[in-house]
This record gives structure tokens, sequence and C-alpha cells, in this order.
């Protein structure tokens, strides 16, 4: 028959598909790596990343621990490169993906931000400092640094090409940080 008949007459019948879920292109084209399960949760690029599903991951009798040169069971992570705040990881054993939030003290600098501008407050944090960043309140206080940095960089040159990259930076900043806001919900009493 023809096609817009067709399409007519059958496109009732057609059942309602289900949303995608969005994470699907994410955990399949996200960045990826291979880490362990450490005691505070997994650690990647200075942010830790801790849930409660990791628990069953650890206990599993598969799963080694790494103990001085022996290296732990490494297990494939992705995380998106838009939005630090989680990662996915894969549990072979329960055939599963597990997603996995930033834990309380890192989550508000890795909330929403972009890898590149991680990559970014990390290479200011290292030209700073001579240790590793042990939190992300350290990286989100650097982060505020570098941003009064690339402030005082754009009052020096004073180039409209600076101003609209300081300009999208701050705007972007802006609104990560209004997404990062923790709510905390209040039952209300019924009636």
């Amino acid at each position: 028959g023809v096609p817009n008949q067709i399409w007519k007459a059958d496109i009732g019948k057609v059942k309602q598909r289900h949303p995608i879920d969005p994470s699907i292109f994410v955990r399949l084209a996200g960045d990826v790596d291979h880490r362990t399960i450490g005691p505070l949760g997994v650690r990647w690029n200075h942010i830790t990343y801790q849930s409660a599903e990791l628990l069953a991951v650890d206990a599993h009798p598969k799963h080694r621990r790494g103990k001085g040169e022996h290296r732990g069971t490494k297990y494939r992570v992705v995380r998106d490169p838009n939005d630090l705040g989680r990662i996915w990881l894969e549990d072979p054993y329960a055939k599963r993906v597990i997603e996995v939030p930033a834990c309380s003290a890192d989550y508000s600098y890795a909330n929403g931000l972009r890898l590149f501008q991680h990559r970014k407050i990390v290479e200011y944090w290292n030209t700073t400092h001579d240790r590793e960043p042990e939190s992300g309140e350290e990286l989100l206080q650097c982060m505020e640094a570098y941003e009064s940095a690339l402030a005082e960089f754009h009052r020096v040159r004073r180039k409209h090409g600076t101003a609209l990259k300081l300009a999208r930076f701050f705007s972007k900043q802006a609104k990560r940080l209004q997404r990062g806001r923790v709510i905390e919900a209040v039952p209300v009493a019924p009636g």
C-alpha cells in the first residue's frame, strides 16, 4: 500500500515507548577509566565518589583490596565530561551499572563542573601548591582564587575576547552553583 495510508491506519495501534534513559549515552561515550574501590570509595582526579551500593561490590569474594605493592581489583568507571558530580561503575559480579555520586565533601565542587574546568583548576592548584589537594573544599577555594586571577588578568589586559571568555566562565559557574545547592525537604504534616 501507500506508506502514508498505512501510517495513518496503524499509528493508533502503536504502543507508547518508554523514554530512553539519558545516562545510557553518557555510559557508552563518556570519559572511561579503570579504578579501584578504596576505603572511602572511588577516587578519580582528586574527587571521591561514594555510595552504599559499593559495599556489595567491595564485599564480593572475588574482589581484592590493594595492599602495599599489590593492586586491588579495578572496575570500569565512566563519567560525564559535562558533569563530574557522579560516575557509573560497572559491577561485573551482579552484571549491573551503579551510579555513584560524589561524596558530600566534594559534591558542592564537582556537581555540574565540566572536566575541562576541573583540569584547569587542578593545573592552577599545581602551580600554586606543592602538594595534592585533599578535598573538594580545597579545590573549591582554588577555583575561587583562579576566578580572581582570571579577573585580574583581564583587568590588566582589557581585551574584548578575554572579557567574553571570562563572562561565559562566570555565568556557567553561577548556573552550576545554583544547580548544585543542596535543598533539604522538610516533611509537612497532613491537615
